[in-house]
């Protein structure tokens, strides 16, 4: 029978995958036990598996994804599916995974109609996320076959939606607008898969891989990795190769670069077509071209399958079609049928009557259509395919497989028979031992919070003897699944673990040993749902479905001076407390930058540098430059990069190292989740970092022997020194946020910072001062100076280009600088105690002693607050600010009443930050400090800057 009705209130999971489309529309109800794709397969990525690249799940094992196309979107019998009703359907009936919205460009569309076109894709993107479905946008080039040919190259380029891309890129060609924008837009949700070019065709090349799909693949991948807003740049491309995607083994000798390697090839067939002689070598050529693809280390995704011939009409061949599928199904490829087409073509899977709203037609709360009055025989078939029924057989009027029209085929045996429903099995228990080179030691061998077990775990409870430690197991599990794993593990001979019951999980939050994951506790709340803990938050839940996929903990009791642990282990292979961070690592260094390495007096220091850069213009930046009045600034190597991630100043990004793998790649390093890797092209446009060492005895501010500022120094207003003459100096700061052109003004002449209020916005003379004097390397800045009523001045620091046709209207950066004389007068102090004197020494404005500033002061009570580096989610912002180290104090995310104080204090005058309040599950409060407007409508997902601070008496 068909899945069981369905129940009101969201799955948490289902929530949890599509909340980062909350601000568009809010996910659906979904069938009572039903899993949806992506909530089963996360954020999918290519990897090697055996030797061979393929598609996986988050957890890192193979997958296939089935699913369909749409037909042209610029059609009715095409866009006919894009309502909820059809969207059901498919997700609930059908069970698909993927769905592929085929936007022609061409055919009277998307080059002929974009606005209208642009609208139908970000519809079938939302009734897809919405649903837990992939989506594949299909840039469909079909004819003329060339991707490159101008009517492509200049579709949709004066749609309003991509005037601002349009204006920083004025080179973009039409399918680099239309996915650099769609990229911004729907680029952190893993359920989008990019197809950027259908079928090439008929290209007037000797070598049409290596002339023409290649350059242009190349051009469209580093446009979507440059947009990809939540900085993962890792949803899945889809290539198109030559020959209506059919020549998928010509990429082998010349890839598409992209740093994170989630590139895959398409490949199309039709079953009448490519397997009339599949005994024939020579018929089975378009077989080899996938093994020889597959052999030579690409990864391969059919986007488009037909059960006729390539002209869509002729069968349907369904015996040739299911030897097809079982050749992609032994090879691990996704697949996508064609196509959800409302006319009478044999490929299509639904008849011109189908409905575009079906309805439940036996009660059990499942939209469906009419097996015999709606569904074509192809599509009685594909879907028995992809929700892995037994495949029905057919026979037509006349006897034939293979005369023709649809609409005369007939069921011979009914097989419409439904799945039985299967939980998946928790991973088998395999008893691992922890080596003892892992388990750092202590001096006096004790045991303490943060500690290694005996078992392995983390100690996170200690009451006198007793002792509790923790192991997180490796994989995503259902309830019963985390329950079972955990009973099962073996560990160092211990085999006492259990699962955590909700309380004990409040226990380990509290300890600080696991700081992030969604995991299962063994209590139930009811006999369909479980509680389940997020420890970014500490937020417990009692309505996690458990049938979802959660992480799990494993936890175990001892007491210490039991058998086998019956003296506090020696020095050199016990379990003792993980060394804590050194507490200068998070504090500021004297060239301004976060220290990340200390070993004895050695220390290194990292500041990350504004904009993205290629490799070799990445180590010309860091080498060229000057802060602090350090300029023996340089590149990080992957070790040292590893070392900036381990350290945890940084916690976010994709940046170059200074390690190249070859002549035309190079090292790279995503700072979220540590991975490294080495093929990344050189070409690509990706975030750079400065380090440099130094001893820790090196002044804070280093001058010359006669005192004086340099260029590069910081100045008295905590500004870069940009400009000096005699006695007369020129400090510059960044500020925080993209403002108009009058905004820019008014922020800078408003600004107070270090106690100085004198700092005004530069005029376009001054602006020039600033990027010849080389202290700011990136960025395009406004100028105070108008050109007229409408259009202000502005440089752009990348190549010193000064513009005087910019809209005031438009968003840029800004500066603030201000002037003063070395050294500045200063009124004598009034005689004070030195208990006074300090206390005199810090006011609003004030740098910290934490490296802040400071915002509020009430007697001797002060707090000051720091603006984090990079922009976070809302859990991701308040796990930065928990865990800022700035001078080694202990620093907390701001609630709504802080960031009010820190408003009213003016020392931050722009910028859209996180507040740690949140409204429920789904959003999250924020403050805008240009209006000091707080919102509690915030997407959680939405990345935002982050502030950390902290109250101290002097």
């Amino acid at each position: 029978m068909k899945k069981s009705a369905i129940v009101a209130g969201l799955l948490l999971s289902v929530s949890m995958m599509v909340s980062a489309l909350a601000q568009y529309e809010t996910p659906i109800d979904t069938p009572e036990n039903f899993v949806t794709a992506a909530v089963k397969y996360g954020r999918i990525k290519v990897a090697d598996i055996d030797g061979k690249r393929q598609l996986c799940d988050e957890r890192g094992d193979p997958i296939q994804l089935r699913g369909v196309s749409s037909f042209g979107l610029q059609w009715g019998d095409g866009d006919w599916i894009l309502t909820d009703d059809v969207f059901d359907a498919l997700a609930f009936d059908w069970n698909i995974d993927v769905i592929r919205l085929a936007m022609y460009v061409g055919e009277d569309g998307y080059a002929d109609h974009p606005a209208e076109l642009l609208e139908k894709v970000e519809k079938g993107i939302n009734l897809a996320v919405r649903r837990g479905l992939y989506v594949v946008v299909d840039w469909h080039v079909l004819n003329p076959g060339d991707p490159t040919d101008p009517k492509y190259l200049s579709a949709g380029l004066d749609l309003p939606q991509y005037a601002n891309i349009r204006r920083y890129h004025p080179e973009f060609t039409g399918p680099q607008l239309f996915f650099a924008y769609l990229s911004d837009k729907y680029g952190n949700l893993p359920n989008i898969i990019w197809e950027i070019a259908n079928e090439p065709n008929n290209i007037d090349s000797d070598d049409p891989w290596g002339d023409v799909i290649l350059p242009y693949s190349q051009g469209v991948v580093d446009v979507v990795r440059q947009y990809d807003r939540d900085g993962l740049r890792d949803n899945i491309v889809i290539v198109g190769t030559n020959n209506w995607s059919q020549f998928v083994d010509d990429p082998v000798s010349a890839p598409v670069q992209d740093a994170n390697g989630q590139v895959v090839y398409a490949v199309h067939f039709y079953a009448g077509t490519h397997d009339a002689g599949y005994e024939d070598e020579e018929s089975n050529w378009l077989r080899s071209k996938i093994t020889t693809a597959l052999n030579g280390g690409l990864a391969v995704f059919c986007s488009e399958w037909g059960t006729s011939l390539a002209s869509g009409d002729g069968g349907p061949f369904i015996d040739f079609s299911e030897r097809w599928l079982n050749f992609l199904d032994e090879n691990k490829i996704s697949w996508v049928s064609w196509s959800l087409a409302r006319k009478n073509e044999i490929s299509s899977s639904t008849l011109p009557n189908t409905s575009d709203h079906p309805i439940d037609t036996d009660g059990d709360g499942v939209k469906n259509w009419d097996w015999d009055t709606e569904l074509s025989v192809t599509g009685r078939f594909v879907r028995a395919k992809i929700r892995g029924d037994e495949t029905p057989l057919y026979t037509t009027e006349d006897g034939s497989q293979n005369n023709g029209d649809v609409q005369f085929a007939t069921v011979s045996q009914e097989t419409k028979t439904e799945p039985e429903e299967s939980v998946p099995e928790a991973p088998e228990t395999v008893a691992v031992e922890t080596p003892a080179e892992e388990v750092p030691a202590e001096d006096d061998g004790v045991l303490r919070i943060g500690s290694i077990g005996p078992g392995g775990g983390v100690i996170y409870f200690i009451d006198g003897s007793i002792y509790k430690e923790v192991r997180q197991l490796p994989d995503g599990y259902t309830f019963d699944g985390a329950i079972k794993a955990a009973e099962d593990l073996v560990v160092n001979d211990c085999n006492d673990w259990i699962a955590p019951t909700i309380d004990e999980l409040n226990v380990i939050y509290e300890s600080g040993v696991i700081e992030n994951g969604n995991f299962w506790s063994a209590t139930e709340s009811t006999p369909m749902n479980g509680w389940d803990m997020r420890f970014e938050s500490g937020e417990q839940g009692d309505k996690g479905s458990k049938s979802t996929q959660r992480s799990a903990l494993a936890i175990r009791s001892f007491v210490y001076g039991a058998p086998g642990i019956a003296e506090p282990p020696a020095e050199d292979e016990a379990a003792a407390e993980i060394a804590p961070k050194h507490p200068d690592i998070g504090a500021m260094g004297p060239g301004g930058g976060l220290i990340f390495f200390v070993d004895g007096d050695d220390y290194k220091e990292v500041r990350p540098l504004t904009g993205l850069y290629k490799w070799q213009d990445a180590q010309t930046a860091a080498e060229d430059l000057q802060v602090g009045g350090y300029n023996d600034w340089y590149a990080p190597s992957k070790d040292e990069l590893n070392a900036i991630y381990v350290s945890g100043v940084i916690k976010n990004g994709n940046y170059w190292s200074a390690t190249e793998s070859s002549a035309m790649n190079a090292w790279d390093q995503n700072l979220e989740n540590g991975y490294q890797g080495e093929k990344g092209s050189k070409q690509t446009e990706k975030s750079a970092l400065a380090i440099r060492s130094y001893k820790k005895n090196a002044a804070l501010i280093p001058t010359p022997e006669d005192g004086s500022l340099q260029i590069g120094s910081i100045g008295p207003g905590g500004g870069v020194i940009y400009y000096k003459s005699g006695d007369n100096y020129k400090e510059v700061r960044q500020l925080a946020g993209t403002y108009k052109w009058q905004a820019a003004k008014d922020a800078a002449d408003n600004l107070i910072a270090a106690s100085k209020d004198d700092w005004t916005a530069p005029s376009k003379d001054e602006l020039n001062e600033v990027y010849q004097s080389g202290v700011i390397k990136s960025g395009n800045f406004w100028s105070a100076t108008e050109s007229s009523p409408l259009n202000g001045w502005d440089q752009r620091f990348e190549s010193g280009d000064q513009g005087s046709r910019g809209s005031k209207q438009t968003e840029k950066s800004a500066l603030a600088i201000r002037s003063f004389t070395y050294p500045e007068a200063t009124p004598e102090p009034e005689p004070a105690s030195q208990a006074q004197a300090s206390e005199q020494a810090l006011t609003i404005g004030s740098p910290g002693p934490g490296g802040g500033v400071v915002y509020a002061v009430n007697g001797n009570q002060y707090s000051e607050v720091a603006v984090l580096s990079g922009s976070f989610n809302w859990a991701g912002a308040k796990l930065q600010a928990d865990t800022y180290n700035g001078g080694g104090f202990t620093w907390r995310a701001p609630v709504d009443a802080d960031l009010t104080d820190i408003y009213n204090s003016k020392v931050i005058t722009s910028g859209n930050f996180w507040s740690s309040n949140d409204t429920n599950l789904l959003n999250g409060h924020d403050i805008r400090f240009e209006s000091g407007e707080i919102g509690t409508r915030g997407s959680k997902s939405t990345q935002r800057s982050a502030l950390a601070i902290r109250t101290f008496t002097k």
